[in-house]
């Protein structure tokens, strides 16, 4: 809630303090007293995943709800409403590409897909059917199923639109896996 409401520093905070909190155990389950339960680990993954992409009302919103201490993230694959398959890269605290893939053939109206690519835009693919506007929005018309578009910020290599895991400190991650 604290990420749609514009406050992503809470959501953050939100989640580290559920994740460090001790009441939740490495099967994933998390326990108040000796009463084990599933479903909040279950709100905690879909709260991250609301982080790096929302979607509904025929509109996509890449990394809307990620705070300016997590300046890099990266996702491939995540499902977005109305038959969309998304991947983006965000570096330095900026988007650095979006690929927005069609899972089926054409949508009714064109989708929005929001970014923070506010700088000048260039298509990676070709762009047919892609409407730019200078803060970052993207109006996709409709696709053909398969069809892919990528959109990079002005500048961007090829090595920039690279999918890899990005680099971190295991101590300030895994609370999740094994002991550390």
């Amino acid at each position: 809630m604290s990420a749609l409401l514009g406050r992503p520093e809470a959501a953050v905070g939100n989640l580290t303090a559920f994740l460090v909190s001790g009441q939740v155990h490495r099967s994933t389950m998390y326990a108040e007293g000796d009463r084990p339960c599933i479903e909040s680990p279950l709100a905690a993954a879909n709260s991250l995943q609301e982080l790096l992409l929302t979607s509904w009302g025929h509109r996509i919103r890449v990394f809307p709800g990620l705070p300016a201490t997590w300046p890099d993230a990266v996702f491939a694959g995540m499902l977005a409403e109305g038959g969309f398959e998304v991947t983006a890269r965000r570096s330095n605290g900026s988007t650095v590409f979006v690929q927005v893939k069609s899972l089926r053939a054409g949508t009714s109206p064109p989708v929005v897909c929001d970014t923070d690519m506010t700088t000048e835009q260039q298509p990676a693919s070709p762009p047919a059917g892609v409407i730019f506007f200078p803060n970052g929005t993207l109006i996709l018309s409709p696709m053909a199923e398969g069809q892919v578009v990528v959109v990079a910020a002005k500048g961007a290599t090829a090595a920039d639109l690279l999918v890899a895991p990005l680099p971190g400190d295991r101590n300030e991650y895994n609370y999740w896996g094994s002991p550390k």
